[in-house]
């Protein structure tokens, strides 16, 4: 009994005090917006920052928070703002501006291509994308499984092709398009040839340049540099997420490690097949 008037007091609390913090997160925008209005921009941002550990963002403030830190020299946070504003609210004059940013202080992993565009798109509409895919492949599919039901010709390519568009349709509801990245917080940074400190190094990367995330554990992340896996520690990479893409990354981390695993077995039991041969 205790128990229950436990759970129903703490969901009278959350839901009454959602709204209230909502109001009060209002207001603090309001006051940093008012400050930044006055060049007030250090006290601006301390407003800001407060916003964002609430996972609470908007288009305006983060366009902010990269002008007072780029203004500052920090361009390593300019361009995670940047990197944060591009996740949610996708712009080619943003990837533009972190082109250019990254060219003025020689980073890397900042080219601008299309698709790097087209993977933010589909970062924020993906949901949408996916279910009208999923939709369409659905009614050629029913309308295809009609036709066999009454014993009229049908086209095996046309269901093959149906059956591979609902694939990828799963697959894209799931998964979304592998499009992980993070940012090196720190100069001077080993990238390793595994996750161990008694690796070799393969690299040293500087603060500022942005590596595409393969994979994670508890301590490393796997990267991609210069197209080849690497590993470097976690609290040297500042990942750029949002609650949408990190949930992927979680089931796209599984995915990955199974398929390793999958190439790793076939490659040991073809190398004893072709022992057993000779």
């Amino acid at each position: 009994m205790q128990f229950k008037k436990y759970i129903y007091f703490s969901i009278f609390l959350i839901t009454f005090s959602f709204p209230a913090l909502c109001q009060d997160l209002k207001k603090v925008k309001n006051s940093a917006d008012s400050l930044f209005a006055q060049r007030k921009y250090l006290e601006s941002f301390g407003y800001y920052e407060t916003i964002l550990k609430n996972d609470k963002i908007a288009p305006d403030m983060l366009l902010k928070m990269a002008y007072v830190k780029e203004g500052m020299g920090d361009y390593t946070m300019a361009l995670y703002y940047l990197n944060l504003y591009q996740l949610n609210f996708p712009n080619s004059l943003i990837l533009k501006k972190m082109d250019k940013l990254g060219a003025k202080y020689n980073l890397k992993g900042y080219e601008f291509t299309d698709y790097e565009y087209f993977a933010s798109i589909y970062n924020k509409f993906g949901d949408q994308i996916s279910y009208i895919f999923l939709g369409i492949s659905l009614v050629f599919f029913l309308y295809t499984s009609f036709r066999i039901y009454k014993g009229k010709n049908y086209s095996r390519s046309r269901l093959y092709l149906v059956l591979l568009v609902l694939l990828f349709s799963y697959g894209f509801i799931n998964f979304g398009i592998p499009s992980y990245k993070g940012i090196v917080n720190q100069d001077h940074i080993f990238l390793m040839d595994g996750p161990s400190s008694g690796a070799n190094v393969i690299a040293i990367t500087q603060k500022g340049n942005r590596l595409n995330i393969l994979n994670k554990d508890k301590v490393w992340y796997e990267v991609l540099y210069e197209d080849k896996p690497a590993f470097i520690k976690k609290n040297y990479l500042l990942t750029i997420v949002n609650s949408r893409n990190a949930e992927q990354f979680n089931l796209f981390s599984i995915l990955y490690n199974n398929s390793k695993i999958v190439y790793w077995k076939t490659k040991e039991i073809l190398k004893e097949l072709s022992t057993l041969r000779d």
